[in-house]
């Protein structure tokens, strides 16, 4: 397994896991909020599961969202982004933005 990831460029893995990592920090908030917010007034496990399922599929496609400018950024730069240089400082930006807002 770790051959084939080996194999895949350093940019497409760059995307994939911050991708997964703003969706795993989607879901951790969205878990805070579950456990210390919700009140056990909803007693059907079937509503319960098809709202936790609506708000997965809405944190995946948030981060996809907020990932597209960095993919296009890394697909058209490709090694650039990881160097020094102004791309970098925006892309950092870029996450520091909606990482903090």
């Amino acid at each position: 397994m770790m051959q084939l990831w080996s194999r895949i460029p350093r940019y497409i893995r760059y995307i994939f896991t911050q991708t997964l990592y703003l969706f795993g920090f989607l879901v951790a908030w969205r878990l805070i909020f579950y456990f210390f917010f919700f009140t056990t007034t909803i007693r059907e496990s079937g509503v319960i599961a098809r709202a936790w399922h609506l708000g997965l599929k809405f944190d995946m496609r948030l981060a996809l969202i907020c990932m597209a400018p960095i993919a296009l950024a890394a697909l058209l730069a490709r090694d650039r982004l990881f160097g020094p240089g102004w791309l970098r400082r925006l892309h950092f930006a870029y996450f520091f933005c909606y990482m903090y807002s």
